[in-house]
């Protein structure tokens, strides 16, 4: 018995005949022999050949034309290059589609893309870049040559074409119901003195409002389009990479500007790439009730093609807020008809009582033995590496920040601890009890497969 595997093909001139999944021959052969192959066709009016690599090769027997041998799929080759069309720098990380199919990459550092294993024809590609009109043009593929294209592209004078991310992925910003409002974190943070995610969005959204303190630890309220409820939390939903992350505050209410401990700032600006702003009830439809308040999208950075590149950066700087700014405590003080000094109230010197002769101020914000408010410090150093091919790009990032905060322990309330921890090693609590400690690390990889 013979069997002749599903990858044996027969050829007869420019039709290729597929034997089925398992074709079992009824022939006394234990091996696939030109001896063999001519037995089973003898009836037939074909000749066969069988190759070193066991490929069966038919022709129509009596003529003088070879085996018909199997050649490879005509394939091609499409690269190009993506620039600014204004000073023909290159445009790294813009995103190239072919119409009509699925097929995507991305440009390198230097801007270059390339698509190999292109079916001959024509296509038309569209490049996309945020800042940048869209363009597109056709290019034709031949069989084993590498077509070449360049894109220039225009600045964009106005944001509809813009692509913003939503719960069903990458949508143009004319082609939504709902506002969303950008901000560019990776082009804002190197050049403005931003410590936290809220500095980041704080006057920088339309009717986005964010109460923040600068205090370490310290999650700000944020209000988008304005106080929502008297009672019930009023943060937005928060997604990172398109995961829920928890933005919830320790506080209970919303009345008032307290201060609560939260996650929103446990983000480090340095490694967001943008953040978008989703406001109003249709960003409710999209991601559910929990997006009442609005919602945050934040997306983070990720590798670019090319060789490796290496970005660190510190930070340092001193922590402190202007005591001036709280008003005195008034007093005023006068003799009594007994000759007695006391204070004269508006009441008593209207009454005459009390002949007022001089007013004091004080408050314990201004005294130094008694106010809370001091100066505080910052420190702040990371490091960074991106790179990859155009089939695999990561991005590694490390942050270490140190945070004391400008609220002091006054001198008076720094005894009882002094005298309880006499002649033993004492920690910085007492002095500063508001301090933070963070270490971030995070690691990004993007296949072909991912995209």
């Amino acid at each position: 018995m013979l069997i002749i595997p599903y990858a044996h093909r027969l050829m007869l001139r420019n039709t290729i005949v597929i034997v089925s999944q398992y074709l079992t021959v009824i022939f006394g052969c234990s091996l696939l022999t030109q001896v063999c192959a001519d037995e089973l066709l003898l009836s037939t009016n074909l000749d066969v050949q069988v190759t070193d690599t066991k490929t069966l090769s038919l022709t129509p027997r009596g003529t003088d034309s070879g085996p018909i041998t199997r050649q490879p799929p005509p394939i091609g080759t499409l690269r190009g290059r993506v620039i600014d069309g204004r000073n023909t720098t290159p445009l790294a990380d813009a995103t190239v589609l072919v119409a009509g199919n699925t097929t995507t990459t991305t440009t390198e550092l230097a801007g270059y893309f390339m698509l190999r294993s292109v079916d001959p024809g024509e296509y038309a590609l569209t490049v996309r870049v945020l800042g940048y009109v869209p363009p597109s043009r056709s290019v034709r593929v031949l069989v084993g040559r590498a077509a070449t294209i360049e894109f220039e592209l225009p600045l964009s004078m106005v944001a509809l074409d813009q692509v913003v991310t939503t719960a069903t992925g990458g949508k143009q910003l004319n082609s939504i119901g709902n506002m969303i409002g950008t901000v560019n974190a990776d082009s804002l943070v190197p050049t403005t003195p931003v410590t936290s995610l809220s500095d980041v969005l704080n006057a920088r959204v339309a009717r986005v409002q964010v109460i923040d303190t600068g205090l370490p630890g310290a999650s700000p309220p944020i209000y988008v389009r304005g106080l929502g409820s008297l009672s019930t939390p009023t943060q937005p939903l928060l997604y990172i990479d398109g995961v829920t992350a928890s933005n919830s505050t320790a506080a209970t209410s919303t009345i008032g500007e307290g201060v609560a401990a939260g996650r929103l700032n446990d983000l480090v600006p340095d490694e967001i790439e943008s953040i978008e702003v989703g406001k109003g009830p249709a960003a409710a439809t999209l991601y559910g009730t929990d997006a009442t308040n609005g919602i945050i999208l934040v997306t983070t950075k990720h590798g670019v093609s090319g060789s490796p590149r290496w970005t660190a950066y510190a930070e340092a700087g001193e922590m402190t807020t202007d005591s001036d700014q709280f008003p005195f405590n008034y007093s005023g003080w006068g003799h009594s008809s007994g000759q007695v000094v006391s204070t004269c109230t508006l009441g008593t010197v209207t009454a005459n009582p009390c002949t007022r002769d001089s007013v004091t101020r004080f408050t314990p914000l201004r005294a130094q033995s008694l106010t809370p408010l001091g100066t505080g410090n910052r420190g702040d150093r990371g490091l960074q590496v991106s790179g990859g091919s155009l089939h695999s790009r990561y991005f590694v990032s490390g942050d270490y920040a140190v945070e004391v905060g400008y609220i002091n322990n006054p001198v008076s309330d720094r005894r009882l601890p002094d005298s309880l921890n006499s002649g033993s090693a004492r920690g910085s609590f007492c002095t500063h009890p508001n301090a933070a400690n963070a270490f971030d690390g995070r690691v990004n990889r993007i296949t072909d497969r991912d995209l």
